[in-house]
């Protein structure tokens, strides 16, 4: 009962007042954050280009870095080729420095297609 009494004593202007102060207090973002990542590569292979029905490819960091992302593309596939096997080396204990990808055709398909690999590595 006693907030029902304050908010009738100082009426609307009291809300505003207190709204006011509230959104005076609000801090604007600061801009979009730019953590470096130190000695920040991109490394591809690329498997050849043929029809056969099955390829695979692995892209590898250079020496000194690990892998901290990765990525694959096919070209000439036509909706007709599917990446079955993308996994990084590596382990519990170990940093991964390569990944390895692996592409079927789905169908049997007669026109030519490569596999690409992308491995984004770093300073260890």
């Amino acid at each position: 009962m006693s907030d029902q009494r304050a908010f009738r004593r100082f009426g609307t202007r009291g809300l505003v007042l207190v709204l006011g102060v509230a959104a005076a207090n609000v801090v604007a973002p600061a801009g979009p954050a730019s953590a470096a990542v130190p000695g920040l590569v991109r490394i591809s292979a690329t498997s050849p280009s043929s029809s056969d029905d099955f390829r695979s490819v692995t892209a590898t960091c250079p020496a000194g870095k690990a892998l901290v992302g990765t990525d694959y593309e096919i070209t000439g596939g036509v909706g007709e080729v599917v990446v079955d096997d993308f996994s990084p080396n590596g382990g519990a204990a170990t940093a991964p420095t390569s990944v390895i990808s692996g592409a079927y055709e789905e169908d049997a398909f007669a026109g030519n297609w490569d596999l690409r690999s992308y491995a984004i590595c770093a300073d260890r």
